[in-house]
């Protein structure tokens, strides 16, 4: 009932306590529901107000009205509000609704037709009649959803947007479904985005935060048009650590050294994924660090693969995050080695579908730039649109190398960590090495007849194999100074190089 139809806990639970005589399962012996217990301990005052000055809970209690109104709100990491839009499941809802209030229309289609189609239909007469249907519905209809009535409000009153998209934003109160009930009403502001083919783009129910006191965030990496989207208009950006000051902390105190490697974005959100490359990068850290290295991040759709080229560089039990999950993770705080393979990009219709709700004008423009076909976005609000992207891209890829090294117990702690991406600003980048070199067939070739071999020359490639002189000087001359590659120069007959190596690398990268 809680997480199908958007009810409170208290509601869902204490219909089952009426319906059930006060003996629940969660309630045996006498105990406290769980659901409950959490606030045991809270003192209160004679009125039976909250005696703490401090209450200190997860940014998803900012829906519960008794923790907002007139109270100092402090949010560390920006929240998100953001609801479920899958159209289908939001069609059967809103038709229930529609049917219980038996309002002019009936159907999602028809709804929406009045709004992007050609249907004639009376949006001020069909906005009248939008009431709260029977305190019933919320609980015995399996369609029902609590924020459906409040959802219809802002569709019936949506505006065009550039883009063809609509945008509807409503004030909603919660229905008062528990008897007796005590306290500040529970109010939301909804806001949808739909487009031309009647699909829900963007959903959000925003807790009412003009009821507090005073509203802070804390984010090291702002993004102030989703700040903005998911709490206040009115909320200001200011900076409290200058980026001098941040940079000499993470490389100083944190000890987080961030090597980039080649200069292509690789992004990987959903195709592109570039197994080699990550393979040969992966192979190289073990070799290097051994147990040291065992973690890394990358896109959610290609974590598996990812996990699967960490098991095969002989990590016996590889941990991974994905992008999206990396905000407050702890759980690569003491691992001294990691890889963030690649970033993601939201798409051009997820962009839009932001600027859309936010009012603004930007249109995204395809152009070459420097031989490469490559996008920019153009417009009044071009520079919130890139704020948009940034926010999943560059951001989410700093968020990730912040995974590691957040709690050095020594001065010599610290972490490395190898971004296979080039979105970041050069100032959050210590070093930058090539791109991973991966070998041909020919070089693999060459090589695993180095390793199959005690010590050989040029010539004694040569005359084994059908590779050039020039082929096999050229890798051999690429394998120099790798630790794998022992060279004992001029030992061999006519003081040829002789090469040993106890692997076969699938490439080359400086680690």
């Amino acid at each position: 009932m809680c997480k199908k139809r958007g009810l409170p806990v208290s509601v869902a639970h204490g219909k089952f306590e009426r319906e059930h005589d006060g003996t629940l399962p969660c309630c045996e012996n006498g105990e406290k529901c769980q659901s409950t217990n959490q606030w045991v301990d809270i003192p209160r005052n004679d009125d039976g107000e909250v005696d703490y000055d401090v209450l200190h809970a997860t940014h998803e209690f900012a829906q519960v009205p008794q923790l907002i109104e007139d109270c100092n709100l402090i949010i560390d990491e920006r929240p998100d509000f953001t609801l479920d839009n899958n159209t289908g499941r939001w069609r059967k809802r809103i038709k229930s609704y529609l049917k219980a209030i038996d309002a002019p229309v009936k159907r999602w289609e028809e709804l929406m037709m009045g709004l992007t189609g050609d249907r004639d239909i009376d949006l001020d007469r069909l906005h009248d009649t939008l009431t709260e249907p029977e305190p019933d519905w919320f609980t015995t209809d399996s369609n029902a959803h609590a924020l459906a009535p409040g959802i219809v409000e802002a569709i019936v009153t949506a505006e065009e947007q550039d883009h063809e998209r609509w945008v509807g934003t409503t004030d909603y109160t919660y229905p008062t479904l528990n008897p007796n009930h005590e306290g500040p009403e529970q109010k939301r502001t909804i806001r949808i985005v739909f487009d031309s083919e009647n699909d829900i783009r963007l959903l959000q129910a925003i807790p009412d935060f003009s009821e507090a006191r005073c509203v802070i965030g804390l984010d090291a990496y702002p993004t102030m048009p989703k700040w903005e989207g998911n709490t206040l208009p009115s909320i200001e950006k200011k900076q409290i650590v200058s980026d001098d000051e941040r940079h000499k902390w993470r490389r100083n105190q944190r000890n987080l050294t961030i090597v980039q490697v080649g200069d292509n974005k690789n992004s990987w959100t959903k195709q592109n994924y570039n197994e080699e490359k990550v393979r040969v990068l992966c192979n190289a850290l073990r070799r290097k660090y051994g147990d040291g290295f065992t973690t890394g991040v990358t896109s959610n759709r290609f974590e598996d693969d990812f996990k699967k080229q960490l098991a095969k560089a002989g990590i016996e039990t590889p941990d991974t995050i994905h992008f999206g999950n990396e905000k407050s993770v702890e759980d690569f705080d003491s691992e001294r080695v990691g890889v963030v393979a690649g970033c993601i990009s939201l798409s051009d219709e997820d962009i839009k579908d932001w600027i859309a709700l936010l009012g603004k004008d930007a249109t995204p423009k395809r152009e070459v730039v420097d031989g490469y076909q490559g996008q920019a976005w153009v417009g009044e609000d071009a520079d919130v649109a890139e704020e948009i992207l940034a926010d999943v891209r560059e951001n989410g890829v700093l968020q990730a190398c912040g995974r590691y090294a957040r709690s050095p117990q020594q001065s010599d702690d610290g972490a490395i960590v190898f971004v296979l991406t080039n979105v970041l600003p050069d100032e959050y980048v210590d070093k930058k090495v090539d791109d991973v070199d991966v070998f041909g067939s020919k070089e693999k070739q060459i090589l695993d007849y180095v390793a199959s071999n005690d010590g050989v020359t040029v010539r004694t490639i040569i005359d084994n194999t059908d590779i050039s002189k020039k082929h096999i000087n050229d890798t051999l001359n690429k394998c120099r100074g790798y630790s794998w590659m022992q060279v004992d120069e001029g030992a061999g007959h006519y003081n040829a190089d002789v090469f040993n190596t106890d692997c076969c690398p699938d490439g080359l990268v400086e680690v």
